[in-house]
């Protein structure tokens, strides 16, 4: 009796032993018939894309499969994982792996591309990684199809394509507005409309980027000025400020996402006269203006420093006059010769 049990114990565990080495060799022959994944291959990416693009979205099914720039169809949607924060902490991507940007128009008269300059481009990533989607969030009518623009981000083996509108400054991220940041409408401006008043704030930012490098600046701090003598049209940044936010004149208005201050402002423009005004700073491009000595748009270095004295800030592109501890006229340079002014707060 107890040999029999026995054989029915041992029988029992023979099946066992059958069945799971049956069971290892299916999932061995079913590992080998699977393609592996190539995690580098825009495809992979793609479908990464899509549903992290739109987990938080309503999309319908046909929407998520249209293409992020028809014009390229390779090209990937910003892969988003949230629409809250801040684009570079959204993104799956680091903004390091991006090597350079190329900026795609597209008009009733045709197509054009270009590459932006090498040093531009990091100025344009952080201008877009920065924006906090939770504030930047812009409710306006979806724009006309007249002009197209799609802002390029290439990485080694991928690129990322970002529907913008100019004319509203906003970008088109997982089917909501977003307004892009100064520096964005600013450059974009300089670049595909270069004969509006706009594109010479692009100039000036340009000069600007210049001077944000403290071992480019030459310093002067014995420099001691008169503050009615920096006074442009015998007006400070404050009385500009008073007199802008009230006159009917600044009909235009741009909106964009400020980084520093996190919240939606202003560009308030008077085209005829060739004022600018962000909040922070009064442009001046007429060269009907002018300081208290006659420095105006036009003169040059050598009357600058004859009438104003040596800057207390200066670079090629830039001379710097120091109000007081918040305050600056600025005199941009080129050809020896001051080609833009502003008054401006820190």
């Amino acid at each position: 009796m107890k040999s029999l049990r026995r054989m029915e114990l041992l029988t029992i565990s023979l099946l066992m032993i059958v069945l799971t080495l049956i069971t290892i060799i299916l999932f061995y022959i079913q590992g080998k018939e699977r393609t592996p994944i190539d995690h580098r291959s825009p495809e992979t990416t793609s479908e990464s894309y899509e549903t992290k693009q739109y987990a938080y979205s309503e999309e319908s099914e046909d929407q998520v499969k249209e293409p992020a720039n028809p014009y390229f169809p390779n090209d990937l949607a910003v892969p988003l994982t949230s629409d809250q924060g801040r684009i570079k902490d959204q993104i799956s991507f680091a903004i390091h792996s991006i090597r350079k940007t190329s900026i795609l128009i597209h008009t009733n008269e045709g197509e054009k591309t270009f590459s932006t300059p090498p040093q531009n481009n990091s100025m344009i990533l952080e201008a877009f990684g920065s924006i906090n989607l939770s504030t930047a969030k812009a409710d306006i009518p979806e724009p006309s199809n007249e002009e197209i623009i799609y802002i390029r981000f290439h990485a080694e083996d991928v690129v990322y394509s970002v529907a913008y509108d100019l004319n509203s400054n906003t970008y088109l991220l997982g089917g909501q507005r977003y307004y892009a940041a100064y520096n964005t409408i600013v450059y974009m401006n300089l670049f595909c409309r270069p004969s509006t008043i706009l594109a010479t704030l692009g100039e000036m930012r340009m000069a600007d980027m210049e001077t944000e490098d403290p071992s480019e600046y030459v310093l002067n701090k014995s420099a001691h000025y008169k503050a009615n003598e920096l006074k442009v049209q015998n007006q400070n940044f404050a009385e500009w400020d008073d007199q802008i936010k009230g006159d009917p004149k600044y009909i235009q208005k741009m909106h964009f996402y400020s980084i520093w201050e996190d919240k939606i402002k202003t560009i308030l423009v008077d085209e005829k006269n060739g004022v600018l005004f962000t909040g922070l700073s009064v442009f001046f491009t007429n060269s009907e203006v002018e300081t208290a000595d006659g420095i105006s748009i036009g003169s040059s270095t050598y009357d600058v420093v004859s009438r104003l004295g040596e800057p207390s800030k200066m670079t090629k592109s830039r001379w710097s006059y120091q109000v007081d501890e918040k305050h600056y006229l600025h005199l941009y340079i080129k050809d020896k010769r001051v080609q833009y002014m502003s008054l401006s707060f820190l």
